[in-house]
């Protein structure tokens, strides 16, 4: 198979430069991309094919300046990434260069490589954007989750707030009944008395243990604890000042 054969059934575009940079073979591929910009000519100078091409190409000065600098220094080979403009289509390249020399060492050439990765970046900017289409739709994901939860918490609040107040109030009304007839009742009737103050003490006490009982049962909840604990206070001091007046 020739070298011209090899050339053709390469999927990049190839040139091959002699040692005075003029171009002595280059395959059809490397043809059909360059064909937008200029016309490949054999003999004639790599420069020439750049500045033909140098009002498509972005950042042109640049990739000139890295060219001759990679030719007059003692790497082997280099790469770079170009983009060439045609209209509003951005062609996305790789320039591959690759110093030849001979069996004795002597630099005969370059072989340069154009690999088009247009496809590549095309896909790669999709999956950008399907990222950040995705990290919005997180974003508003949590934001929702976290305004569902803050319902759900501030109607547990108020559903076990309303069922500690029922029961809160519920006692407190039975102990003062109770403490209102100890109260006319203690001189005239103080075994009827002290029945009404057995039946205050069991009353708070089992207002207690439900309150106790229903707190368990929501320990998991989030439930104002300052205010329960003031509720608490409250009705062991009503009931702790109405028995001090009674002795």
């Amino acid at each position: 198979m020739t070298r011209q054969m090899i050339l053709e059934n390469l999927y990049e575009g190839v040139i091959i430069l002699d040692k005075d940079d003029r171009i002595i073979e280059y395959n059809r591929k490397l043809s059909e991309m360059v064909e937008p910009y200029t016309c490949l000519r054999k003999y004639s100078k790599f420069g020439m094919l750049f500045a033909e091409m140098k009002d498509f190409l972005s950042d042109y000065e640049e990739i000139v300046r890295e060219y001759r600098k990679f030719r007059d220094s003692h790497l082997s080979e280099t790469q770079s990434d170009i983009v060439a403009n045609i209209g509003s289509e951005r062609i996305h390249l790789i320039l591959s260069l690759q110093k030849t020399y001979s069996s004795h060492g002597e630099f005969t050439g370059m072989i340069i490589k154009l690999i088009d990765m247009t496809e590549y970046h095309t896909l790669l900017e999709k999956l950008e954007d399907k990222n950040r289409e995705l990290h919005t739709i997180n974003v508003q994901l949590n934001e929702n989750i976290s305004v569902r939860k803050r319902l759900v918490i501030e109607q547990e609040r108020n559903r076990a707030s309303k069922e500690v107040h029922d029961i809160l109030g519920h006692s407190v009304t039975l102990v003062i009944t109770l403490l209102e007839n100890v109260r006319s009742s203690f001189e005239s009737k103080p075994e009827f008395a002290k029945e009404k103050v057995r039946q205050a003490m069991e009353v708070t006490r089992n207002g207690l243990n439900e309150l106790k009982l229903s707190l368990t049962k929501k320990k998991e909840s989030t439930i104002v604890t300052e205010m329960i604990i003031e509720d608490l206070n409250a009705l062991i001091d009503e009931f702790t000042f109405q028995v001090w007046r009674l002795n």
